[in-house]
């Protein structure tokens, strides 16, 4: 949350003063009670995105239920475990009027979820462990390796920090649209590299690349390197996402992948 003007950062402060006594409320806190009780301020003040620490996109709420969600992100949550995530149109740069002199670009958000990592780690342990009963029940390979809710915790954990990391990930590329879209909805991604682990490898490296069987569609390969710890042997893995429209898709799951010369 940032302030267009002057103006309206003294009306947030006065605000703020009216707000029932609480000792030991932090400014975040203070900012999230006052955007609940005086419903104004929320259509006053501005939002950015924030990557990596640098302010990135000027948000733009399409309708009334995501601004809500602006809202809720302000809410005060344990520091570097909550993530949050949008998805819409990016415009043109901001006129410096706008907010108080960020000059970024614009995105009309169409979509906004919030959320902590240890709830996703939760919901993609679980997804592993329904998975694990479906392949079960048809007989589980002799190769397969068992691993625990820990182990596969710290694999899902690593791997989603390095996503997080990649070189300039803004979300403004089909590249990088594809690797989001992923760590955020394909929980097979997670259980494969913490199987691998589980088998001796560790993951050294996710390359993207468009795929060579696009057409009229834009279809984006995400490929994970594998290294054995012992012999340095690779192993590689594909996904690939159809990133053509707004909303990517997964279009084929995750396979041994082979280099071609």
């Amino acid at each position: 949350m940032r302030f267009p003007s002057p103006s309206i950062e003294k009306e947030f402060g006065q605000r703020v003063a009216e707000l029932p006594p609480s000792a030991g409320r932090s400014d975040q806190a203070a900012q999230y009670e006052a955007l609940k009780a005086y419903r104004h301020l929320v259509n006053e003040v501005c939002w950015s995105f924030v990557i990596d620490g640098v302010e990135t996109y000027l948000l733009i709420p399409r309708d009334h239920y995501i601004q809500e969600q602006f809202v809720e992100a302000v809410k005060p949550s344990e520091r570097a475990l909550d993530t949050d995530v949008i998805v819409g149109q990016r415009g043109p740069l901001a006129q410096p009027e706008m907010c108080n002199g960020l000059v970024v670009p614009i995105v009309l958000v169409d979509r906004m979820s919030s959320f902590q990592k240890p709830e996703m780690m939760s919901a993609l342990n679980a997804a592993r462990q329904a998975q694990g009963a479906t392949r079960k029940g048809g007989g589980k390979a002799p190769h397969e390796p068992e691993m625990s809710d820990e182990e596969f915790g710290q694999s899902a954990d690593e791997l989603f920090e390095r996503i997080q990391q990649l070189t300039d990930n803004v979300g403004g590329t089909d590249e990088h649209r594809a690797v989001n879209y992923l760590a955020m909805h394909y929980a097979q991604m997670y259980t494969q590299t913490a199987e691998m682990s589980a088998r001796g490898f560790s993951l050294t490296r996710v390359d993207i690349a468009p795929s060579r069987l696009a057409g009229t569609r834009n279809l984006v390969n995400v490929i994970f390197t594998y290294t054995n710890r012992r012999t340095d042997v690779e192993e590689k893995y594909r996904a690939r996402v159809d990133v053509t429209e707004k909303y990517p898709f997964l279009e084929k799951k995750l396979s041994q992948y082979y280099d071609r010369e």
